[in-house]
């Protein structure tokens, strides 16, 4: 069941998590993480070549 508290909504701006993340909101903290870590491995990736680094 999903309640109005839950981020995992895609009509969440990235601008609103942003500025609940500024506020201290770890949950729009997560949501984040969430939408952007996959692309952002993939720049750190190609940049470094290494899993490890």
């Amino acid at each position: 069941m999903q309640t109005e508290a839950t981020l995992a909504q895609s009509d969440v701006s990235e601008l609103d998590l942003v500025k609940r993340c500024q506020a201290g909101d770890t949950e729009a903290f997560d949501e984040l993480v969430t939408r952007y870590r996959t692309r952002v491995f993939g720049m750190i990736y190609n940049m470094v070549h290494s899993e490890q680094d």
